[in-house]
């Protein structure tokens, strides 16, 4: 997706302020130093754009007894919920804590009770990294064209 012309603003600005390396042949490396993980100048955490395969141990590890013993519970129900959760708990040997089905289940767990908000966001934290400093200024990664792009704004 394209940026908008404000956010086009807002990148050049940005190269402009930092003396980013110029030349077209560096658009390439301006939208690596500012699309790293953790360059955020205010710290933040943003959902993975990358898979973050997390081991099934490694997640019940984070979830108390008494919440575990309420998930199991509900893992044997006949909803579809309940049998969709545990058909790919089952099949999977990992999970991908960044993908967004995974993380609404975890959101429902505790709407439903099964799971508190403490564990709900240490799960969820799971599938999140720090923010980049493109995505603290523009909400998302940058590519190689929208350095370019933003390279011709006046």
């Amino acid at each position: 997706m394209a940026l908008t012309p404000e956010q086009l603003i807002v990148l050049k600005a940005e190269i402009d302020s930092n003396h980013l390396l110029s030349g077209q042949g560096m658009a390439s490396t301006i939208r690596d130093m500012l699309n790293v993980e953790g360059t955020a100048l205010v710290e933040a955490w943003v959902i993975s754009g990358n898979a973050k395969d997390v081991s099934k141990q490694s997640i019940f590890n984070l979830i108390p007894d008494a919440e575990l013993i309420a998930f199991q519970d509900f893992l044997l129900g006949t909803t579809i919920n309940a049998r969709s959760i545990k058909m790919r708990l089952d099949a999977a040997p990992v999970i991908n804590m960044a993908d967004m089905r995974v993380r609404e289940n975890i959101a429902a767990l505790t709407l439903l009770a099964i799971i508190s908000e403490e564990t709900k966001a240490n799960l969820l934290r799971l599938g999140e990294v720090k923010a980049s400093r493109s995505q603290e200024l523009l909400g998302t990664q940058i590519t190689t064209e929208d350095v370019i792009s933003a390279r011709e704004v006046i």
